[in-house]
This record gives C-alpha cells, sequence and structure tokens, in this order.
C-alpha cells in the first residue's frame, strides 16, 4: 500500500465532483426522516447528478417494513412535507421526485 501526499485537496476535490455522479440516474432514499443529514444528502445528490431523471424518498422506516410497527410509522408525515418543501425546489427541471 502507498500514500501520497495531496498538496491541492480542493483541486482534487472539484476535479472528482465534475465526473462523480455524471450518470446517476436514478436515486432511492430509504429511511428518510428529515434530520440535516437527510436533507443534506438529498441535496447532495440533486445538485451533483446532471443527468438525474429520478429520486425516490421512502420516509418509512425499512426494519419496520412488513410488521405491526409498519403502521405507526406512516402516520407520522413530518419527514413528508420536510422532503417536499426542501427539495421540490432544487431537482433538475427533468428529474422527478416521488416521496413514499
Amino acid at each position: 500500500m502507498q500514500f501520497h501526499w495531496v498538496e491541492d485537496i480542493e483541486l482534487i476535490e472539484r476535479q472528482n465532483k465534475e465526473c462523480r455522479l455524471k450518470s446517476l440516474k436514478f436515486v432511492e432514499l430509504s429511511g428518510f426522516r428529515g434530520g440535516t443529514a437527510d436533507v443534506e444528502l438529498a441535496t447532495y445528490l440533486i445538485t451533483n447528478a446532471p443527468a438525474l431523471e429520478k429520486i425516490t424518498i421512502d420516509t418509512r422506516n425499512p426494519f419496520y417494513l412488513g410488521t405491526p410497527l409498519d403502521i405507526l410509522d406512516k402516520e407520522d408525515g413530518n419527514a413528508k412535507e420536510c422532503a417536499k418543501f426542501l427539495l421540490t425546489d432544487r431537482l433538475p427541471p427533468a428529474a422527478e421526485l416521488l416521496i413514499l
């Protein structure tokens, strides 16, 4: 294993950012609760994926699916409203936002 010192980390990050998500077309985020990390991740993907066609935000907890707790989890609409409010205006024109 070799390690190399990078003098200009910002330059490397800019170069990687340009091609990192250029072919990403579909994204599904499961367990979205509307917290800071959720919104930042979704915003990053929307902003940096120029070919994005559809992003699905699933607010259900993946651990509760198919259990009696799944019903309780569906009653919380805060995460859905948060996703709609914070992400709709940030979408590229051709991209679709689906909130479950």
